[in-house]
């Protein structure tokens, strides 16, 4: 394998640092987190348009869904009783 010596260099002196991709990614999990720990029936789509709401970040709802199954966040399913006429 070739690599340049001033490549590997730059490789070397920037490894130890977070790129945007990381930190952007770092605060999407907390807040993801965050609003399941509050709410644990939304799922991605009710996440991601809060998310919009409360801080301004557009992100599409495939972005929340990959950091949810990245951190292993279901929603819980609410359970209704249905009755049938005449009970």
């Amino acid at each position: 394998m070739e690599v340049s010596r001033s490549g590997y260099y730059k490789w070397l002196k920037n490894k130890d640092t977070l790129n945007n991709y990381e930190l952007n990614r770092n605060e999407m999990c907390e807040l993801v987190k965050e609003y399941h720990k509050k709410h644990p029936s939304w799922g991605y789509r009710h996440i991601n348009r809060q998310i919009r709401v409360d801080i301004g970040w557009y992100v599409s709802d495939s972005f929340v869904h990959k950091y949810c199954k990245f951190l292993g966040i279901k929603s819980v399913v609410r359970n209704y009783k249905y009755r049938k006429p005449g009970e």
